[in-house]
């Protein structure tokens, strides 16, 4: 049985101690019953919204999906908008906890590849935010604004980068050179936020996997003109050790 089946059991209370007689599934059925509906409300909502599309759905479709009734969603959220915020709310607090890492000089580059892997799997996570950041601007203004912000924040987190490895001498651009700097800044940014809307578009969906993979690679290619070889070297061997030991999916 599916976590979906296994949510919508849970959900409609047809499963407990007297109903359930097999002690591992029961077991298994307990574990999910333990996580808060509303936790599990905005779990399978950015599944659905990943997807689906959000502008596809309303909230009684996510209702329908985990066998609930209308007024129980209602309940934990008074519609999609608020569905939508804590989505972004928990996108924003695991990309604050990785801004707030500390990354050392003498690790500046492996560091911060490293740091890139982890936010593009959080981007892919909750790709549907990034699809269309005008029409979430428009329908949800106050997610849009925050969401406008987090991408800015992403932007300029790529110039400081630059910035400090141009000082380092580890990007081979000289620190005066803003306006270089700028521009890689906002190329590394377009990455990040839309590789895989580009691929949808051009009909080629990735896996999270594909994502990450491709994306890293794409944002090597802007640096690699201003790195020097040994540096790239490195960034290889990260790149290969990563995904050697990665465990995203491939589904």
């Amino acid at each position: 049985m599916g976590p979906a089946a296994a949510q919508r059991l849970v959900f409609s209370g047809s499963v407990n101690r007297e109903t359930c007689k097999n002690d591992q599934i029961y077991k298994n059925f307990a574990t999910i019953s333990a996580m808060k509906r509303r936790d599990l409300i905005t779990l399978v909502s950015l599944e659905m919204f990943n997807e689906m599309g959000e502008s596809n759905l309303a909230a009684i479709d996510i209702a329908n999906e985990l066998d609930i009734s209308p007024g129980n969603l209602y309940y934990h959220f008074k519609g999609k908008e608020q569905i939508i915020a804590e989505l972004f709310a928990n996108l924003s607090v695991q990309v604050n906890e990785l801004f707030n890492l500390e990354i050392r000089d003498e690790d500046a580059l492996t560091d911060s590849w490293l740091r890139l892997y982890v936010l593009l799997e959080l981007i892919y996570d909750y790709r549907f935010l990034f699809r269309g950041v005008s029409d979430i601007n428009t329908r949800y203004p106050e997610t849009g604004k925050k969401l406008i912000r987090l991408i800015e924040r992403l932007r300029k987190s790529y110039y400081n980068w630059i910035h400090r490895t141009s000082e380092l001498r580890i990007l081979e651009i000289p620190p005066d050179q803003k306006s270089i700097m700028e521009r890689i800044a906002n190329n590394l940014a377009l990455v990040m936020l839309y590789w895989e809307s580009f691929q949808v578009v051009l009909g080629h969906p990735e896996n999270k996997r594909e994502y990450v993979e491709e994306a890293s690679l794409q944002t090597l290619a802007h640096l690699s003109p201003f790195l020097k070889p040994e540096d790239i070297a490195k960034i290889e061997m990260c790149h290969q050790s990563y995904f050697g030991d990665s465990a995203l999916s491939e589904e």
